[in-house]
């Protein structure tokens, strides 16, 4: 509006002055008009808006307010439930003590009795033990008895050998020979011996 005042001014100045024709002044004033017009509707357009903002936001707060006594109802139910739930523990909580009260003297007689039946069957468990000990030493004294006799180390030489072992065989057999040379299994021992060797692909060794 400012301006169009001002264009108004400079028109008057003008006249007053004489420099201006009468179409420049027909300019000036159709010039002022459009701007006039055009300054009308913008205004108007800005009343438009403001008065579309102003219900936009009236009517987004009433809904926010809404939303609000939504959630504080909500909140409101959430705490009485928690409440409610806070109650309810307690007395659960109650009810377990009672329970547990109840149940320990069972339970002090039931640890008695595990204990009891730990020794014995730690006890139980040595003797095993002892009696494992005992059998294994027997074991051992038996073979290392039938080792003794020529033919068991011989024999053993040979099935060390068939099942497919010829190093370990090869130690029997060697054994055999260097405790009986005279023994009528030696020649047989001496033919093994060199298939241990053969079964190694040591030939050598095995035509000696």
């Amino acid at each position: 509006m400012r301006f169009i005042n001002t264009r108004l001014s400079v028109i008057f100045l003008l006249a007053l002055a004489g420099c201006a024709s009468k179409n420049d002044l027909d300019y000036l004033r159709y010039d002022v008009e459009q701007m006039s017009t055009r300054f009308s509707k913008v205004e108007k357009d800005l009343g438009t808006l403001r008065s579309e903002t102003k219900d936009g936001l009236e009517k987004n707060l009433k809904g926010l307010q809404t939303d609000m006594e939504t959630i504080r109802k909500g909140a409101a139910d959430l705490q009485a439930n928690l409440e409610a739930m806070k109650v309810d523990m307690q007395v659960v909580s109650g009810k377990l003590d009672d329970a547990a009260l109840a149940a320990k003297k069972p339970a002090d007689e039931l640890a008695l009795l595990r204990d009891d039946m730990e020794r014995r069957f730690a006890a139980v468990e040595e003797r095993l033990g002892k009696l494992e000990k005992g059998f294994e030493e027997q074991k051992k004294a038996t073979v290392a008895a039938t080792e003794k006799t020529p033919e068991t180390l011989y024999q053993k030489g040979l099935e060390t050998f068939k099942n497919g072992d010829p190093q370990k065989a090869r130690e029997f057999l060697a054994k055999f020979i260097e405790l009986y040379p005279a023994h009528e299994l030696a020649a047989n021992a001496h033919y093994w011996l060199g298939e241990t060797y053969y079964a190694e692909k040591k030939y050598d060794q095995a035509v000696l």
